[in-house]
């Protein structure tokens, strides 16, 4: 029902041409629609009707900043976590040694072999006590929460189930992935990542190859 109005980059004579449109004062978590228009001496023609969703952002105690995204009747976070604290302050432990992390019985995360580097791109690895829905503090930025197994099930349903659900969820190409396929369109915007795993007795693995995400249940 709000209008936003286009600064236009007119173009004349009948070559395919790229045309855009620079808009500002956008709300974001908005779907907007447009259409080109195209005018000349004997009238006027409009595109067929376009959408597009603006980015909300939402950000963590330790100021990293995410972008989020509408699919179905969920709002999705379209990273994963990188935050060192849970959120109310509360410092996780970073564990680097892999008998150590074997025998914890509370919250702590690692960086995927113990790289820095690698969480720019793919996020902490957080064991299991970071997430449980036993935990009473959240790592999740204020608001927010781990999905419970219950609400992956809505997002699966949602895109067609589990036989095609991955390929609307995945990041597509192989800028991250080793592998893909066609039936990769990451369609949903989600654009899940190769982040791996730090397995429970230490080691991690399958960075490039699989992503793995955990359930608060």
């Amino acid at each position: 029902g709000n209008a936003i109005i286009a600064l236009q980059s007119p173009i004349t004579g009948s070559a395919y041409t790229s045309v855009s449109a620079t808009l500002s004062n956008l709300v974001p978590g908005t779907s907007y629609h447009f259409r080109i228009k195209a005018e000349n001496s004997l009238g006027t023609t409009y595109s067929d009707d376009f959408t597009f969703i603006t980015f909300e952002t939402v950000s963590d105690i330790d100021g990293n900043i995410y972008e989020t995204i509408v699919i179905g009747t969920q709002t999705w976070i379209t990273e994963n976590l990188k935050t060192t604290k849970y959120n109310d302050g509360t410092p996780i432990p970073n564990i680097v040694d892999d008998a150590t992390w074997a025998s914890l019985t509370t919250g702590a995360y690692g960086d995927f072999g113990n790289v820095p580097s690698n969480s720019i791109i793919y996020g902490k690895l957080y064991n299991w006590y970071v997430v449980a829905s036993s935990n009473p503090k959240n790592v999740c930025p204020v608001g927010w929460h781990v999905p419970s197994d219950i609400e992956w099930t809505t997002l699966t349903n949602w895109l067609g189930g589990e036989s095609v659900a991955g390929g609307k969820l995945k990041e597509s190409g192989t800028a991250h992935w080793v592998n893909t396929s066609i039936s990769v369109t990451n369609e949903s915007g989600f654009s899940a990542l190769p982040g791996g795993y730090r397995d429970y007795s230490g080691p991690s693995f399958d960075i490039g190859d699989w992503g793995y995400w955990w359930s608060s249940t």
